[in-house]
């Protein structure tokens, strides 16, 4: 009797599913590669549907944290499916919004080493033009990786001076709980871009209003993209740049914390308990318990509770 991935295969192949509503594709697991096609999926994305045998998905929606997350979580047999926005390139500079729907196939000795992928289009929306520079880079710890002199001089810094710098250093209290919420939406795909006005430390050391528009990196997919337009105002009136420097005894230090403890901590930070938390990001609750060990070690604390109470007091966490 053929095995369920077999049956999916041939399905898609012989164009069983070509009048679906939603296009659809088999994509194998190991390395995320299209192992079968519609012809409803092409003629979205406007490719000859032989072309896009063999090709990666992350093609068309770059890997990101969420998604790896998912896929152990499918492979575990913790969740059936997952769902995520993503931006279907077209070679005209153009990309559709998309809805991209993933359920585990499992071959015959009931592993899961195949994806069912199917697209649901919202429209087209624009993209940045081919070649596009961002003024800012940061990675998935908001360090400042590549700073465009335009950016760094608008602010009164050199381009030097604030790489290897956190960015949410540099962002005013009341504008961080709001930056982190939009950065996190970007990052897992769910907006394809947002544009954000955040006051930040100036060289001057007074907090300049700064407008910008957020992407998910291109070349790393853990990395963040300000791009164009950005513009830094003049100071704020009234706004001076020594409340956001890190030194009070509620506030420690975000670089003591790995890519996912600082996950964990902004979900701690939103009022999720263990079971919430692991859900979210798609872990078991024992490993989210071991991310929370290790955070009360770096922080100093016992608890989770404890730990709660120390974000409340901290103004990077603190509510509008």
């Amino acid at each position: 009797m053929p095995n369920e991935a077999a049956i999916a295969f041939a399905s898609i192949t012989e164009g069983d599913l070509a009048n679906a509503e939603l296009p659809h594709a088999l994509v194998e697991v190991e390395h995320l590669r299209f192992a079968a096609v519609n012809h409803t999926f092409a003629e979205l994305v406007k490719r000859d549907r032989l072309t896009l045998l063999g090709a990666y998905l992350d093609r068309f929606a770059p890997t990101n944290a969420k998604r790896t997350r998912a896929l152990d979580a499918m492979v575990a047999g913790w969740v059936p499916n997952y769902q995520e926005e993503v931006s279907l390139p077209l070679d005209d500079g153009t990309a559709i919004a998309a809805t991209m729907t993933a359920t585990g196939v499992r071959d015959g000795n009931n592993a899961v080493a195949f994806l069912l992928v199917s697209f649901e289009a919202h429209g087209t929306t624009a993209t940045f033009e081919s070649g596009a520079r961002p003024e800012l880079v940061v990675d998935r710890r908001f360090t400042i990786r590549i700073p465009r002199d335009d950016f760094a001089t608008s602010l009164g810094y050199t381009s030097d001076s604030i790489i290897g710098l956190t960015l949410i250093s540099l962002i005013h209290p009341d504008d961080l709980q709001a930056f982190t919420n939009v950065a996190a939406h970007v990052r897992e795909g769910r907006v394809l871009e947002a544009t954000l006005r955040l006051r930040i430390v100036g060289g001057d050391f007074e907090f300049h209003t700064w407008e910008t528009v957020l992407t998910p990196g291109r070349h790393r997919s853990t990395d963040l993209w300000f791009g164009a337009p950005i513009v830094a105002g003049s100071p704020v009136a009234n706004s001076t740049a020594t409340a956001a420097v890190v030194g009070e005894s509620n506030a420690f230090d975000w670089n003591l914390l790995s890519p996912r403890e600082h996950e964990v901590l902004v979900l701690v930070a939103q009022g999720l308990r263990v079971p919430s938390i692991a859900r979210e990001l798609f872990v078991h609750p024992g490993t989210v318990r071991n991310h929370l060990s290790a955070i009360f070690k770096k922080v100093g604390v016992a608890s989770q509770h404890e730990l709660a109470d120390r974000l409340h007091q901290d103004p990077r966490f603190a509510a509008p």
